[in-house]
């Protein structure tokens, strides 16, 4: 390499080192790949322009420089001034913003402090929820603006996580984001229509500012630089969003305004009106028409509620508002919203909730003193308000009870004898545990610590339990007997290279069936799981029957005379039930989805409950070996599964998930045996 060439090389390293710094884009990015991609496209640009296009160069490398000087204020600013970053909660699209994936924020106020996180589709979840949790379908999808987003509140504050507790049955989503109008509401739903397919979407409306500027956004460069610059949204925020203790009244009071021109042109209360709020009007009801099309051709009902402003509901913010803006009172007319929402849906003959009366009727405080949204009370009623007309409507009629206190995987339920305490497993410290709850499952008591999955618990009529022990999911875990009493704990597949899993007792409470295995001395691989009965008080196992198929999750019939379990006999797993006495086998489904979790029903050995992986979810099903027909007794867009029945007492306990919601339920029936449909 002669001089020249070696300096020219020199230069382009340099200059592309000192304009594509990868430490920097490092510290921008967090990630070694990308700063690398980065520093050498930068090498590349400065490479080709330097030796390729001379007389371009100098127009590059000013222009890279002025982006390399951006970038180190940026960096800058990250870290030596984090305290004046301002966070972005959101991604954008075209013409609309969604929440960003797995958020984990904090937001705090002179009035609350709340919790925000998200799953990682943007949804918003609690923090116990398990944030890799995705959502293909859903029943109710709830869409509005920051009155339904509801940052303001924790996400088990939120009127949406309230309704699931009267309607344990549904997926419910909510998809509100601050901000939107008609306009982003239409553009999300089309985008939401075909990644959950909602059977039903409620519309959330609100006369703080949904008649006001409604016409289709279109983002502009500023927007985008704010969206993407964390030093850009603290430069330019204070200018495009007013702080509200700046605010005349030191909160926002939308659609109330200071000057006569302003509320002619945008207070959907005020009489006197301009061409610009006919237009906003005339623009809202146009968007909702098309709404309402959408809908109508996707076959998803509708439901639209309109939220009142504090001024509708609490006359000492009205009076605030009129005084310090000196608004004539006879130039309001503080119903025309809801006249117009009424007028509305009425002609598109449409389902509509005005709130206002409720509201009126509430002697509590619902909105924030400052904030302008509703506070905890607030949300209640809105959801004890959303239920009644969802009953009144008969859009749902939900028998089942959530059990649960919160969506911590509850699993495996069972009554004792008694029928007044619940046995379960649970997610507590990170691994499985086993509780005990009371009938209202208000109580909850921890009868095992350990680190190290304790599963699939059983309790017999002399307080022993029995249950899995070992890593969920694997291969050697032991079946264990515990007696509550003494607290003393036998392991029954102690025998060397012997495994087994998911126990139950006997009716009588002498037995225990299980399934077990065993490896190689290697433990490189393993036998099929074969059916075996512990005897308690021998202290001994034999092995039921012996086949070369994979046999899982035998239980008892009431009388002690027959086993059920499921066997991989083909490509998935079927129901078989084992007569103890005439050594006989009987194969009682064959279809071409998985059967799970067969049991027997608690009084009778006639009727057998299940979950059944039918049209791709898990429902719930019961077979009469009498009469030998299949009921379906769940139909939902959930998981139902560890069923249990107890004909004695009428009730189905059993455990499912429902979107974000997990854990325990319980279905009352008056009608034992028949149950669900044929």
């Amino acid at each position: 390499m002669n001089k020249e060439k070696e300096t020219h090389f020199k230069t382009v390293s340099l200059i592309s080192i000192v304009l594509g710094n990868p430490v920097i884009f490092y510290l921008l990015y967090d990630n070694i790949i990308l700063s690398l991609l980065s520093f050498l496209i930068v090498l590349l640009l400065v490479f080709i322009f330097f030796f390729f296009f001379r007389k371009l160069f100098s127009l590059i490398i000013s222009f890279l420089i002025i982006i390399a000087t951006f970038i180190n204020i940026e960096v800058i600013f990250i870290y030596n001034f984090n305290e004046f970053v301002i966070e972005d909660l959101y991604e954008m699209y075209d013409n609309h913003y969604f929440n960003k994936p797995n958020l984990d924020k904090t937001i705090t106020d002179k009035e609350y402090t709340s919790f925000y996180y998200t799953n990682s589709q943007g949804y918003r979840i609690h923090n116990y929820q398990n944030p890799e949790t995705t959502i293909n379908n859903c029943d109710w999808l709830f869409l509005g603006d920051s009155y339904t987003q509801a940052a303001q509140v924790n996400n088990s504050e939120i009127f949406s996580s309230n309704l699931y507790r009267n309607f344990p049955n549904k997926v419910i989503i909510n998809a509100g984001i601050s901000g939107f109008g008609i306009t982003e509401e239409f553009l999300l739903l089309k985008k939401l229509k075909n990644e959950l397919n909602p059977k039903t979407v409620f519309l959330q409306v609100c006369s703080f500012n949904d008649f006001m500027n409604v016409n289709l956004k279109e983002y502009n460069f500023l927007d985008y630089l704010m969206h993407y610059s964390d030093y850009f949204r603290f430069l330019f925020s204070s200018i495009k969003y007013k702080n509200p203790d700046e605010l005349p009244l030191g909160r926002w009071a939308e659609p109330f305004y200071q000057n006569e021109i302003n509320n002619i042109n945008y207070n959907i209360f005020y009489k006197k009106s301009s061409e610009m709020k006919k237009q906003d009007i005339e623009n809202f009801k146009n968007y909702f028409v098309e709404f309402v099309e959408f809908v109508r051709d996707n076959n998803i009902k509708l439901v639209v509620f309109l939220i009142p402003t504090k001024e509708q509901v609490h006359y000492r913010y009205f009076n605030e508002v009129i005084t310090e803006f000196g608004i004539d009172v006879d130039q309001l007319d503080m119903r025309f919203p809801n006249r117009l929402m009424k007028d509305l849906t009425d002609s598109l003959d449409v389902l509509y909730i005005d709130l206002l009366p409720s509201f009126l009727n509430s002697d509590k405080e619902l909105f924030f003193e400052f904030d302008e949204h509703l506070n905890k009370d607030g949300h209640d009623l809105l959801a004890k308000e959303l239920s009644h007309f969802i009953k009144k409507s008969k859009l749902s009629e939900s028998k089942i009870q959530y059990l649960s206190q919160n969506s911590l995987n509850d699993r495996y339920p069972s009554y004792f004898a008694d029928y007044d305490s619940i046995l379960i497993q649970s997610t507590r410290d990170f691994n499985s545990e086993i509780l005990v709850a009371d009938y209202s499952f208000h109580n909850l008591k921890q009868i095992s610590y350990n680190t190290f999955d304790e599963s699939h618990p059983s309790i017999n009529k002399d307080n022993f339990t029995c249950f899995t022990e070992g890593k969920y999911g694997s291969s050697e875990t032991e079946v264990i007997i515990f007696n509550n009493n003494n607290y003393q704990k036998q392991t029954i597949t102690s025998q060397n290279n012997f495994f087994g899993a998911i126990p139950t007792f006997s009716k009588d409470g002498e037995k225990v069936v299980f399934s077990g295995w065993f490896s190689d001395s290697l433990k490189s691989s393993y036998t099929p799981p074969q059916i075996y009965i512990y005897d308690i008080k021998t202290e001994t196992s034999y092995n039921v029957f012996q086949n070369n198929f994979e046999n899982w999750r035998p239980a008892f019939s009431p009388n002690d005379s027959l086993l059920v379990y499921i066997s991989k006999r083909t490509d998935n797993f079927d129901i078989f039930v084992f007569d103890l006495f005439e050594k006989m086998e009987i194969q009682i489904t064959n279809t071409s989805y998985d059967e799970w979790d067969p049991r027997f029903d608690n009084t009778q050995n006639q009727l057998i409950l299940y979950s059944g992986f039918k049209n791709n979810n898990w429902d719930l099903f019961y077979y009469d070996i009498f009469q030998k027909k299949e009921y379906q007794i769940t139909s939902t867009r959930g998981d139902e599964w560890d069923g249990y029945m107890y004909s004695e007492i009428n009730e189905i306990l059993y455990a499912g998930e429902f979107g974000f919601f997990n854990g325990i339920y319980r279905m009352k029936n008056k009608a034992f045996p028949k149950i669900g449909n044929k």
